[in-house]
């Protein structure tokens, strides 16, 4: 799987850097996961060889460098079980440099262009949501940004995208 084919049904994940994108695209599709704390850090990681290249971060390093496809095990007949997939991007600040911003402005292009019935997931670790909501605000912003014609269509993609909040106690 990867940008090169048409995908029927796509949910993309977007958000900042350790906002559980890679996460939740396992939970979505099914893998279990597990949880343990080490050295007091919460550390999770998936239990099943199923999308063993989606490395969930246990760091400040991001680990999702391209973006990975986790296919979807629906029951619900208008989305067909072989055409329906979570797409988990590489995060906003992602702490690879410029290099990766590049890329990243990259698959969101062919993301757009590759997917024929998007949804957009946009996932926020609920400890942004405090303070100045930064970063919050933020993922929000770049989100936005990535849309050639936003603002003639943004009715159309708010319509499209959901707030998902991610590691609440």
């Amino acid at each position: 799987m990867g940008l090169a084919r048409l995908i029927k049904y796509g949910y993309i994940l977007y958000g900042q850097t350790r906002d559980g994108k890679t996460a939740t695209g396992h939970i979505l599709s099914g893998n279990p996961l597990k949880g343990a704390k080490i050295s007091g850090e919460d550390m999770v990681e998936a239990t099943t060889s199923r999308n063993k290249t989606a490395k969930i971060g246990n760091t400040m390093v991001s680990e999702t460098a391209i973006p990975n496809y986790f296919e979807v095990k629906m029951n619900n007949p208008m989305y067909p079980k072989d055409e329906t997939f979570v797409i988990d991007t590489p995060g906003y600040g992602d702490t690879k440099g410029v290099l990766r911003i590049l890329a990243n402005g990259f698959y969101h292009y062919r993301l757009y262009s590759k997917v024929e019935n998007m949804k957009f997931i946009l996932c926020f670790d609920h400890a942004h949501v405090r303070n100045t909501c930064e970063k919050f605000i933020d993922t929000i912003i770049q989100w936005t940004s990535s849309f050639k014609n936003y603002f003639d269509n943004r009715k159309d993609i708010w319509k499209s995208c959901v707030f998902l909040f991610t590691k609440v106690d």
